[in-house]
């Protein structure tokens, strides 16, 4: 069983932070605060956002993963790609996580899971799948971020790259059929 402990730096070094009000903050945050022109991944856990960093990419999560909370007003403004978990938990997880994130006024351009179930991000990657092969669970924003001038050009026309290969799945479908929900 993982267990983390939160700390902070205190008068005598690292103090245990259990009960204290001190703000989490985002995992990696230096990083999103330096590459603030670039899109981010956020995904289910810390793992998760090492995975897709090591393709080039900036990612981030909340600290201990699904059950955590951080602050998330630095990604105000910021371009979201939201990875969810291939399972009914994951699902829940991204929906909390895209109503947290606009509530903030990041923009959640896109919704995605890996494509086999009951896997996560890290699972993905590992099997040799790049982030083009992740499937976008939200049908309706890949065309208006496709056939929308304005917000195509805000995503640099992304999904029209022939690189993109996109997969449209409807999520309440994909609970259904895929997970048994």
């Amino acid at each position: 069983t993982k267990r983390w402990r939160r700390s902070h730096p205190g008068d005598l070094g690292w103090e245990s932070c259990k009960g204290c009000n001190h703000p989490t903050v985002l995992y990696r945050l230096p990083e999103l605060l330096q590459k603030s022109d670039q899109p981010v991944w956020f995904t289910e856990g810390e793992r998760d956002a090492d995975s897709v960093r090591r393709l080039g990419v900036v990612a981030t999560t909340v600290p201990r993963g699904a059950t955590g909370q951080a602050d998330l007003t630095p990604l105000k403004g910021r371009h979201i790609v939201l990875v969810a978990d291939f399972d009914v938990a994951g699902w829940k997880r991204a929906n909390a996580a895209k109503t947290a994130l606009q509530g903030v006024g990041a923009v959640v351009d896109r919704v995605l899971r890996p494509v086999d179930a009951y896997s996560d991000l890290t699972d993905h990657v590992s099997e040799g799948r790049s982030l083009s092969d992740l499937v976008e669970l939200d049908p309706a924003m890949t065309k208006l971020f496709t056939d929308n001038p304005t917000l195509a050009q805000l995503n640099q026309h992304a999904l029209s790259d022939p690189r993109v290969h996109i997969v449209n799945t409807d999520a309440f479908q994909w609970l259904q059929q895929d997970v048994g929900f």
